[in-house]
């Protein structure tokens, strides 16, 4: 398991990537944020605001993006097999 803080500026995204050997489970602390998923060619956008949690299982291809006008706060618990940086597969759309 490792636990992270994610900050994401206002008109910010992080990349679009998914993870071979871990999930991530997100909590939002502060803001809002637009997620946008897709797994066997399946596309879903959910926002996500203040307390509100998401779960984001291996595999699945992933972007966050801020939406609104002030930073996203995001506690991400990584679980899974191995939690390190190097298992991110990441893609340009």
């Amino acid at each position: 398991i490792k636990v992270k803080e994610l900050v994401i500026n206002p008109g910010c995204r992080l990349s679009n990537q998914k993870h071979f050997h871990r999930s991530e489970h997100w909590y939002i602390l502060s803001g809002i944020l637009q997620m946008d998923t897709e797994y066997n060619n399946k596309h879903n956008s959910v926002t996500l605001r203040s307390t509100n949690t998401y779960v984001i299982n291996k595999g699945v291809w992933h972007q966050a993006i801020n939406v609104g006008t002030e930073p996203v706060h995001v506690i991400e618990i990584q679980y899974g097999e191995k939690c390190e940086d190097a298992d991110i597969e990441g893609r340009v759309l």
